[in-house]
């Protein structure tokens, strides 16, 4: 690196460090104001680097209001880069969950002179709390810092909200603090249960799924269907048994679609069962055709 590069850069850190640190600042004219729901307010105006004394109440319903006036030397006003009003609540235990703080961005509303309000009767405010209750610690922190380069402590205020039964129950995940809170309950409806036709309608129904079967075997009767040929000879009772046995499972196959099986199962199962049933019958025709020929020989 040349000389020339060196003091460049130290210039620009020190340029850097003199706008993040004066040490010039000051806080003056302090107020910090708590008004209630009826008005009536009480406020503290505490002498830095001084605290006050005591400790101010916040009700959920009231509202806090921090200003001050930053100044430079001779008490010249100074615009900040940035300023903000920070309640700072500390576990009492190891029980309890790690601190946490509530950041209020402060405004200029006038050189020099930042306001910061926090209003509890929005919902949306009593969130940033977490529902925790308790003692927060009120401070100031600018940018550029003070000379001390720590915030300024105004004092204690005693924040009164609605306790969250489920604080302290935390989970670490990547690094950061997850803090579970209680949700709104969810009301389940279920609905009226599906109406159900009587017994008989299913068994009538069933009856007439099974009546082609008992048709048919009225139709053989009444034809004088011949099956004893069937079982003729031991090869003849092998195949034509399981050829009868074959067509009767087409009725599980048929009850196994209507009851589980998709269009595809059935279709898959279906195709592999009426290939069996169809080479089982060829073979059983082969036997009866040489048992016929054997007969006219």
């Amino acid at each position: 690196m040349s000389p020339i590069s060196f003091w460049a850069l130290a210039l620009t850190v020190w340029a850097l460090f003199v706008q993040c640190v004066s040490a010039d600042l000051s806080i003056s004219d302090v107020s910090v104001k708590v008004v209630a729901k009826d008005g009536t307010a009480k406020s503290e105006s505490p002498k830095y680097p001084s605290s006050f004394p005591g400790t101010l109440s916040l009700a959920e319903t009231d509202s806090l209001k921090v200003s001050f006036k930053a100044t430079a030397e001779e008490d010249k006003p100074k615009t900040l880069h940035h300023a903000f009003v920070i309640l700072t609540r500390k576990a009492k235990s190891s029980v309890e969950a790690e601190n946490f703080a509530v950041t209020l961005l402060a405004v200029e509303k006038e050189p020099g002179r930042y306001i910061a309000e926090l209003d509890l009767s929005s919902s949306s405010n009593r969130d940033l709390f977490h529902g925790v209750p308790g003692a927060y610690a009120l401070s100031i922190a600018t940018v550029p810092t003070l000379p001390s380069k720590k915030a300024y402590e105004l004092g204690a205020v005693e924040v009164s909200i609605p306790k969250d039964p489920l604080w302290g129950l935390t989970s670490k995940v990547s690094g950061t603090e997850e803090v579970f809170a209680a949700r709104e309950e969810i009301q389940h409806i279920f609905g009226a249960p599906p109406r159900i036709a009587p017994r008989f309608v299913s068994d009538f129904f069933t009856l007439v799924v099974l009546a082609p079967w008992v048709g048919l075997i009225a139709v053989w009767a009444l034809l004088g269907a011949n099956v004893s040929n069937l079982f003729s000879s031991a090869s003849s009772i092998l195949y034509g048994s399981s050829f009868v046995a074959l067509l009767a499972g087409w009725v599980v196959v048929m009850f196994m679609y209507w009851t589980t099986w998709n269009v595809f199962q059935l279709l898959f199962y279906g195709g592999l069962y009426a290939l069996a049933t169809g080479v089982v019958g060829r073979q059983a025709l082969i036997v009866r055709a040489n048992a016929r020929e054997k007969g006219s020989n």
